[in-house]
């Protein structure tokens, strides 16, 4: 099963990734200061509720079996995560004024 999780940076500084996808009517989701935090908290929450499933019924589901994760960023985590590509250059190649890349950020 593929999850698609987004994540993104809020209005606060801090980063959340969500599913829609359930397994089980459990949901996925983590938060924290940088994307590397709140990733390793979604797959934990991951586990968590494997845990929770195994203990309310005894088995754990097919799903998570093959369960694949696909991260989909908005920009300021896309920037946050890989740090290695420098936003202003980025803007340069891209054709996007600077200071416009930086709002977009």
């Amino acid at each position: 099963m593929k999850v698609l999780a987004i994540v993104e940076k809020g209005k606060d500084g801090l980063y959340s990734i969500y599913t829609e996808s359930e397994i089980a009517d459990h949901g996925f989701g983590g938060f924290g200061d940088s994307v590397e935090i709140a990733k390793a908290d979604f797959l934990s929450s991951i586990d968590e509720a494997k845990e929770m499933i195994l203990a309310e019924r005894g088995v754990i589901p097919i799903e998570f079996d093959d369960l694949k994760v696909e991260f989909k960023y908005d920009l300021a985590s896309f920037f946050n995560y890989f740090d290695c590509i420098n936003a202003s250059k980025f803007a340069t190649y891209a054709g996007i004024n600077e200071s416009k890349m930086r709002q977009y950020k």
